[in-house]
């Protein structure tokens, strides 16, 4: 057209003596010459709507009306087809023949006479949808990483040629869990990727939407969903028990998880009052529905040692704390000879708290009796051997205490729902009476025997042997409880002094030997 006018303008200069013709012609090419200079058509933007159809925007000057548009979509294999005929007047459309959510689409737009089919204008550029290709999260940084295909220009012959957009920034906006969409972060326009991070889990929508200042052109991508989760985390773990040992040399912990669980990571501490904070015991894996450890520490004789554990998601990472807890201590206090005051704290290990306190005794290194129970808040029990007879001569005395658990469903407790205290052990002094006379014809039955009294333990070897006064032995006994009560044979002894020798050994495993003389008194 530009080249019809300028051949028009050479030929009315070269034949501006001939008006008539001059009239003719400017009557027939007018109208073209008019069109060709005053019809413009521009794409303004493609955008991707809320169902991920592609809603494409343009500006057409032109003063004609017998017309139509035409819309050009890009083809898998790289061409153009056209895809809709439109109003000349229409300035937008919506494509709901494709799905913008699987890839970029590019148009371009062609204006064209009713009746011929000719050109009237064409956006001589092809615009391409902003694609928000893909979104991944990093469970343990916690994460997401959309990466887009950035709003593009190019020209539409058949060898593309990228042109200026006419955006200068990029907005995220996200939703979650259906809730309206709000903006993040406004990043430039050249950026294609970047980092968001989520402190929810849910399910993430983002979008992006690019804009131009000035003119407020904008246009917005595909939409992009995906569930987001944390790391997982075990559920339904507890402290079972946390139980000090039979030797009261450390600690015996058990954890329950409620279901069986899979690679459970756990940091166990222990609290140092020297430090006044706790410390690091050492970190666990286990699997399954219970697990049990062992912590070495002589402590627990000294004081009730507190216990905590950090339980971690898979990221390794603090998910969530059991405890404190505290061990059962035990302490004991003499009161008087054979009467003994055992005092302990209170479990704090579970939910409901104690059902009831069993204390037990071991008599020297006798078997565990249970000799008390009382109810779950009692701290304190007085236990008076004054009439235990033959116990009152054992060195030494244990005690600990056996708390069980409260369950809610279960009057009695069940037996693996208990902790132990540590052993506490008193210790009597050892001491050894041996007599310088006795009568075997006294009122009084303790005068009537010779023998050694042995006070607060009895000997685990042990030997007696009585010599007449030319040196030679005519008793002897192995029997602690047995003693002289001044026959010879069948025949009684004199009266007067004769020698002795006991040989024992104590409870602590030591030998002695102790010889003398003893008087025999006759009525």
């Amino acid at each position: 057209m530009k080249r019809i006018a300028r051949d028009w303008k050479n030929w009315i200069y070269h034949n501006r003596f001939c008006p008539g013709i001059f009239l003719v012609l400017l009557l027939l090419l007018a109208p073209s010459l008019v069109h060709a200079q005053s019809s413009t058509l521009k794409l303004d933007s493609v955008s991707v709507n809320e169902n991920n159809h592609v809603v494409i925007g343009w500006t057409l000057q032109t003063h004609i009306t017998d017309g139509f548009i035409e819309i050009h979509r890009q083809l898998d294999g790289g061409g153009f087809a056209p895809i809709t005929q439109l109003p000349i007047t229409q300035n937008r459309y919506i494509d709901q023949g494709v799905n913008a959510q699987n890839k970029s689409y590019a148009y371009y737009v062609v204006a064209r006479h009713t009746d011929t089919g000719s050109t009237i204008a064409i956006s001589d550029e092809v615009h391409h949808t902003m694609f928000l290709a893909n979104v991944q999260y990093d469970v343990c940084g916690r994460i997401m990483v959309p990466a887009w295909q950035k709003y593009h220009i190019t020209t539409s012959g058949q060898n593309p040629q990228p042109l200026p957009v006419p955006f200068d920034s990029t907005r995220v906006w996200v939703s979650l869990n259906g809730n309206e969409f709000d903006e993040r972060i406004t990043l430039p326009f050249g950026q294609e990727q970047m980092l968001l991070n989520f402190q929810q889990e849910g399910r993430y929508c983002l979008k992006l939407r690019s804009f131009h200042s000035e003119t407020q052109i904008s246009t917005t991508s595909n939409r992009y969903c995906l569930d987001v989760a944390f790391a997982p985390v075990p559920e339904g773990l507890k402290f079972a028990t946390l139980s000090v040992d039979s030797r009261s040399e450390g600690v015996e912990i058990t954890l329950e998880a409620a279901n069986n669980a899979d690679d459970i990571t756990a940091v166990l501490l222990r609290f140092a009052p020297e430090q006044d904070d706790f410390v690091l015991v050492d970190t666990l894996s286990f699997a399954g529905s219970s697990f049990a450890f062992y912590h070495e520490n002589p402590m627990v004789n000294q004081r009730s040692e507190k216990y905590k554990f950090h339980v971690l998601d898979s990221c390794l990472s603090h998910s969530y704390t059991l405890g404190p807890v505290s061990t059962l201590f035990a302490e004991a206090n003499v009161l008087d000879d054979l009467v003994y005051e055992i005092r302990w704290n209170l479990y704090d290990g579970w939910p409901m708290g104690a059902f009831r306190h069993i204390i037990r005794r071991s008599a020297g290194n006798g078997e565990w009796e249970d000799i008390a129970f009382t109810d779950g808040n009692t701290t304190s029990y007085l236990d008076d051997m004054t009439t235990q007879g033959e116990e009152t001569s054992l060195q030494s005395i244990r005690y600990h205490v056996m708390s069980e658990e409260y369950l809610a469903d279960n009057e009695f407790p069940q037996e693996e729902a208990s902790v132990i205290s540590n052993t506490v052990t008193l210790k009597r002094s050892m001491e050894v009476f041996i007599p310088n006379a006795f009568n075997p014809e006294s009122a009084i039955a303790e005068n009537r025997m010779f023998k050694p009294v042995f006070v607060n333990f009895m000997p685990a070897e042990y030997s007696l042997s009585i010599f007449n006064r030319w040196g030679e032995r005519f008793f002897t006994s192995n029997d602690p409880y047995q003693g002289w009560d001044g026959s010879h044979g069948s025949t009684r002894a004199a009266s007067g002094v004769y020698p002795w020798v006991v040989k024992y050994t104590d409870s602590e495993g030591q030998s002695h030997e102790k010889a003398g003389t003893v008087l025999l008194i006759r009525n």
